[in-house]
C-alpha cells in the first residue's frame, strides 16, 4: 500500500513481521526508485547507499524510527543522518523507517515515509 499527500509517501514494506536483511533490501529498493530517474553517471554510489542501509538500518526487531537524508542528481547519491550532508544535490529526501507493532495481530509491521525535500 502506498499513500501521497502533499510531497510524502508511505510504503509499506512488508505485511508481516520479516528477516532484518529482507526488510534492509525493501528499503535499497525505495532509494533505487528514488534515483533511478536522475542519475547518469556513478552507478556505482547506489553499492555505496546498500552498504550504508546495511551498517545503519535497524534490524526492524523492535518498534521504533530512524531518519536518514538521501539526495541524488546525475552526478550520484549522497545518504546520512545529516540534512546538511545533501545541500548539492537536486532532489532531495527525508526518509523514516518505522517499525510499530500490529496490536490485534501481535506482529511487526514495518513502513517507508518519504518526504520530497526538493524545492
Amino acid at each position: 500500500m502506498t499513500t501521497t499527500a502533499n510531497k510524502s509517501t508511505t510504503v509499506t514494506l512488508s505485511p508481516i513481521s520479516a528477516d532484518p536483511d529482507q526488510i534492509k533490501g525493501y528499503v535499497f529498493g525505495q532509494l533505487v526508485k528514488l534515483a533511478q530517474p536522475h542519475i547518469e553517471h556513478y552507478y556505482s554510489d547506489l553499492w555505496l547507499d546498500a552498504q550504508w542501509i546495511g551498517k545503519h538500518l535497524p534490524a526492524g526487531t523492535e518498534p521504533g524510527t530512524f531518519e536518514f537524508f538521501y539526495a541524488v542528481n546525475d552526478t550520484g547519491t549522497h545518504i546520512g543522518t545529516n540534512g546538511g550532508l545533501n545541500t548539492y544535490r537536486r532532489n532531495k529526501y527525508r526518509l523514516t523507517y518505522e517499525c510499530r507493532r500490529n496490536q490485534r495481530w501481535d506482529y511487526l509491521e514495518h513502513y517507508l515515509h518519504i518526504e520530497d525535500l526538493t524545492t
